[in-house]
């Protein structure tokens, strides 16, 4: 996306791309399948509210980031400030929660620990 100059859907992927993560996470936590935007923001942030594995940018991914999936949905890249740079990042942001998921649902849990 990025390399034919389209920022707008690099953004939006990013975001879907940490979105789609951050369900599988509530998912395997929770055994509750988070079907919309807004639920699977609020039920992440409550699942890594207190997890010392996650940092503050993790928690704030989807937040900020959505703006950019409205911005390519809608094409209002004016108000979500959509552009190379910001795309960048949040490419880079992305893969950084992603791997902090994967990270985290690959660790040994306690009772793992035990056998």
């Amino acid at each position: 996306m990025m390399a034919n100059d389209f920022p707008d859907e690099a953004g939006r992927l990013s975001y879907l791309a940490g979105l789609n993560a951050a369900r599988a996470y509530v998912f395997e936590l929770t055994g509750k399948v988070a079907k919309t935007h807004s639920g699977t923001h609020s039920e992440f942030s409550r699942l890594l509210r207190d997890d010392l594995r996650f940092g503050d940018g993790h928690r704030r991914f989807l937040g900020q980031h959505f703006a950019m999936k409205a911005a390519a949905d809608y094409g209002d890249s004016v108000s979500s400030g959509s552009d190379a740079e910001a795309a960048v990042q949040a490419m880079t942001r992305a893969g950084e929660l992603i791997a902090a998921i994967e990270a985290a649902m690959t660790a040994p849990t306690d009772r793992e620990d035990m056998t």
